[in-house]
Order: structure tokens, then sequence, then C-alpha cells
């Protein structure tokens, strides 16, 4: 995933991580881990288990805001 500001440029220091619930109700968050090129991230989802309401959030030094996603 590539995290940039309206006029196109990289974010390489938001904090972006995945959240949202699993099947039986319980809150996930994983960290996005930065990757090779400016304002990358990556991170591994758990395997067999059925997840719902996921969102990228992303925090910057002056805003923050979630983007949903589909697994």
């Amino acid at each position: 995933m590539r995290i940039s500001d309206t006029a196109g440029r990289a974010l390489p220091e938001a904090e972006a991580s995945l959240v949202g619930h699993m099947a039986d109700g319980s809150g996930l968050s994983i960290p996005l881990d930065p990757g090779p090129e400016a304002g990358t991230y990556h991170a591994t989802i758990p395997q067999g288990r059925a997840l719902r309401d996921l969102r990228v959030r992303i925090v910057t030094s002056d805003s923050r805001f979630e983007v949903p996603v589909t697994p």
C-alpha cells in the first residue's frame, strides 16, 4: 500500500495500521510496517479468521483518517 497526500507526495512519516474486528467481535489492530519505497507500508494478516469492518487507519502529525478496505 502506498500512502500519499493530495498532491501525490509520499507520506513516509505516517503511522499506519489495519483495524477492524474478527468474527467473534474482538478487536483487531495490526501495525503496517514501512516498505522499501517512501510512503509504502505492508502487514501480514492472520489467515483462517473471518475479518470484518476492516479499515486502514492513517495518522500524521496533523490529521487522522480511516479508509475502508475489503479482505
